[in-house]
């Protein structure tokens, strides 16, 4: 289990380190053709705009398989034993509820606008809509990875 995830990690990063590069360079592409070459590239903002969509949604799955989301855990910090992991539970149940409405109402927001077109790339408006379930998906698997470690590190410290 722990390799699947640890692979899992490996293509978030990749995929971040290739979008963030995509969009500096047409960004960067952009500025010489507007300002040296006098001719701006008309789709280098809707392209930057999708990528960055990317960007923030595969970011915020990587952050939450780092369980780096910003929370207000000082109940965490005065309570102990038995309340601490209730309140745990109850944080990581709320995490799933949020992504399992992402994966359904994404889904429904990417069939919804799968026959729609870009109107600088001419894509399909489902390319950028689908990092909404993409990232739904990844947060679960992320906070069943949490659940299982967690779980895994109280039995180790019970036992041991």
């Amino acid at each position: 289990m722990g390799a699947f995830f640890k692979g899992l990690k490996r293509v978030e990063v990749g995929l971040l380190t290739l979008l963030m590069l995509a969009m500096v360079a047409v960004a960067f592409m952009q500025v010489i053709f507007r300002i040296v070459l006098k001719s701006p590239i008309a789709w280098s903002e809707e392209f930057s705009r999708y990528v960055f969509i990317w960007i923030v949604f595969i970011g915020g799955a990587w952050a939450v398989s780092k369980d780096g989301h910003f929370r207000m855990d000082f109940l965490l910090s005065i309570t102990k034993g038995t309340i601490k992991k209730i309140l745990m539970g109850l944080s990581y149940i709320c995490m799933l509820i949020f992504a399992g409405l992402l994966v359904v109402y994404g889904t429904r927001l990417v069939n919804s606008v799968m026959t729609q077109t870009s109107p600088a790339l001419h894509i399909s408006m489902s390319i950028p809509y689908a990092a909404l379930p993409v990232s739904g998906v990844l947060i679960i698997l992320h906070t069943i990875e949490l659940l299982w470690t967690n779980q895994q590190s109280k039995t180790v410290n019970e036992e041991g």
